[in-house]
């Protein structure tokens, strides 16, 4: 039996989830309502981006999983490892820069550039956070009523989630879409200064620099699975906070600066 309140947390995870970028995109709108139009279509295009990068991610995940590598058992699975944050970053980069790419040809906009990251945040809550909460949600209604015919191991996988894990999994969700939002505006900063170079290596480094310290916390914390869960949640919210003073100060100045430091320090 599934208790009604992990079962009311995930309804709750998922509304709170989805209706925080819903919020920002109204925010931008009543911003920009008298500038421009389009941010629909950025949001779109970001959303997009995340499903073909998502395809992409997938298949040549694949393809590394089978291709051989050379040495013991660990240095092959670390080094796999490695090759899937390289191509998680690059994917992620290319699906951002397409869709500002895409939205800017008839005027340049930071607006529409910052939907992009809404967007794309939107398709990654969806597949990360909407459909694995929904799906447990359906299932444990059919579980509660004797009438769920999902393999055991699902089924023990849907009867593990605690109200606990609901809200860790969601507050993970939140800090990559703040996250995102932010590095999408600075994105959108750099493609309006025609620095197009810089676009790429700014999403490129702070992207690839969070797989990495995804990938290494998983080794330090590899004997304990909720010591690497405190440590990543930790790292996620800091890099978060500086991503949340960027998009603050934006929003209250208008105003990029890419260095939270300059921000907090009135430089």
């Amino acid at each position: 039996m599934i208790s009604t309140f992990t079962m009311a947390m995930m309804v709750v995870c998922i509304l709170v989830g989805v209706a925080v970028p819903f919020f920002c995109i109204l925010f931008l709108k009543g911003r920009s309502s008298k500038i421009e139009t389009g941010l629909a279509g950025a949001v779109g295009y970001g959303m997009l981006g995340y499903v073909w990068q998502y395809v992409f991610y997938v298949f040549i995940g694949a393809f590394l999983a089978k291709m051989p590598i050379p040495g013991s058992l660990t240095v092959r699975f670390v080094i796999l490892q490695f090759l899937l944050t390289l191509v998680s970053t690059g994917c992620t980069a290319a699906s951002l820069y397409w869709g500002i790419y895409l939205t800017n040809q008839k005027q340049l906009s930071l607006y529409r550039s910052a939907a992009v990251g809404i967007g794309f945040s939107l398709g990654k809550l969806g597949i990360e956070l909407v459909y694995p909460y929904a799906y447990k949600f359906y299932l444990s209604l059919q579980m509660n009523a004797g009438t769920c015919r999902a393999d055991e191991q699902i089924q023990q996988w849907v009867a593990d989630t605690t109200a606990g894990s609901l809200i860790s999994g969601w507050y993970t969700c939140f800090v990559m879409f703040v996250i995102v939002f932010g590095i999408a505006l600075v994105m959108g900063k750099y493609y309006v200064q025609d620095r197009k170079k810089m676009s790429w290596v700014f999403v490129i480094v702070v992207y690839e620099a969070i797989m990495i310290m995804n990938l290494a916390l998983g080794y330090l914390f590899r004997s304990t699975e909720l010591g690497m869960d405190i440590a990543l949640t930790v790292v996620l919210t800091l890099i978060a906070a500086a991503s949340g003073v960027i998009l603050w100060h934006w929003f209250r100045h208008d105003e990029v600066v890419v260095n939270p430091l300059d921000i907090i320090l009135g430089k």
